[in-house]
């Protein structure tokens, strides 16, 4: 009897198919009264991850593990379970849509110290009654590896961009011991690619 009990349960398992974005099907539905949540597998699919250190100081000093892929359905909610084999790391990681992929902030990199600090700049006018006036600003980046480990990180920091032909904005330069490689993204993004030695401090 109990046997026949189960085979009903499995047989009246709800069936759900994804049809369109924010779009399903579910066939065989019951809802018990037994208030426990009914969870249902939808769909799965495998895509290649490229994943790397990234860090944005403007917005936030703290580096993250991420991973970059393009999905093969439109992703719904950009919170995220993350977990390698079947160990949880993240269980509230964050994603978005960037550059027609879709990046997953896995976890953060804790090895990876960032500190930021403005520098401070006279303001100079030029000319008298609605003359030009020039505004130097800029940050000091202090970063450490505090791992035994070489670390690589992409870095991405920004200067301010303008949506009127009236101001201008450009950057002046980036200083270091040793030059950076950098390249310049849209809206003012300059993406850097760093190397650290074990216990290496860059400014």
């Amino acid at each position: 009897m109990l046997m026949m009990a189960e085979e009903r349960e499995i047989a009246s398992a709800p069936a759900v198919s994804y049809e369109d974005a924010r779009e399903y099907k579910i066939e065989k539905l019951v809802l018990h009264s037994t208030g426990v949540t009914l969870d249902v597998k939808v769909l799965q699919w495998k895509a290649p991850l490229s994943c790397e250190v990234r860090a944005y100081p403007y917005i936030n000093t703290q580096a993250f593990q991420v991973c970059s892929f393009e999905p093969k359905y439109q992703i719904e909610s950009n919170q995220w379970k993350v977990k390698s084999s079947h160990a949880v790391i993240n269980e509230k990681a964050l994603g978005e849509y960037r550059e027609g992929k879709y990046d997953l902030y896995t976890e953060i990199e804790e090895d990876i110290q960032i500190i930021r600090k403005p520098i401070v700049n006279k303001e100079r006018e030029t000319g008298i009654f609605g003359g030009t006036a020039r505004k130097k600003d800029g940050y000091t980046l202090t970063v450490t590896n505090k791992s035994d480990k070489v670390k690589e990180l992409t870095l991405i920091e920004r200067i301010p961009t303008s949506t009127t032909e009236e101001i201008k904005a450009k950057l002046l330069s980036i200083n270091a011991k040793k030059k950076v490689n950098y390249t310049m993204l849209k809206d003012g993004q300059i993406e850097m690619k760093l190397t650290f030695a074990p216990q290496e401090i860059k400014k």
